[in-house]
């Protein structure tokens, strides 16, 4: 038993030696006062939720087409003169209408539109987007949504094939938010 114990003791004060180390050859003289840095890189996990909110402020979208016949000629029963226009037209033949795209999102958002036709109409329709690419609302005044607002003009021209058609959808508009 006394050996047992002695070969414990002796194993214990083995292992709760001190030993000095150094890097420098075992020369601790050189070793001394020497400085070593190491770069410490910290990720940030941004768990905040995105909330996409978008307001689509949609006018009418119904355009008006006048058209007149022109003047009845009775002795070849047919019409002379016909005109049309679009009613509020430009100087171009043109008829606006806006749609107005509001980003009140803690994240950015892109706006984009397209038109598809309905079959072939003889009514042209052109869309675009001004200021398509909205920032987030983060931080932004309510009370001015300028910079957050996304402008979709809806142009449309051309003659109608059909001269009888009322409230004749021509088309659709896509508006995407992406």
């Amino acid at each position: 038993m006394k050996k047992l114990l002695a070969i414990l003791l002796a194993v214990v004060m083995t292992c709760t030696l001190v030993f000095s180390v150094s890097a420098a050859d075992g020369d601790t003289s050189t070793a001394a006062g020497q400085n070593d840095s190491h770069e410490v890189k910290v990720t940030v996990n941004d768990e905040t939720e995105i909330v996409y909110n978008v307001d689509i402020q949609w006018t009418g979208l119904s355009f008006t087409y006048n058209y007149d016949k022109g003047d009845w000629q009775s002795d070849s029963h047919t019409y002379e003169n016909e005109s049309g226009a679009w009613a509020g037209a430009a100087l171009d033949g043109k008829v606006t209408e806006t749609i107005k795209v509001i980003n009140h999102s803690n994240a950015p958002v892109t706006v984009t539109g397209a038109y598809a036709a309905n079959g072939s109409t003889g009514v042209t329709v052109e869309v675009t987007v001004a200021n398509g690419s909205l920032p987030t609302a983060e931080d932004v005044d309510p009370g001015n949504l300028s910079s957050l607002t996304a402008t979709v003009t809806v142009a449309v021209s051309g003659e109608p094939t059909d001269k009888t058609a009322n409230n004749a959808v021509v088309g659709n508009i896509n508006i995407t938010i992406g």
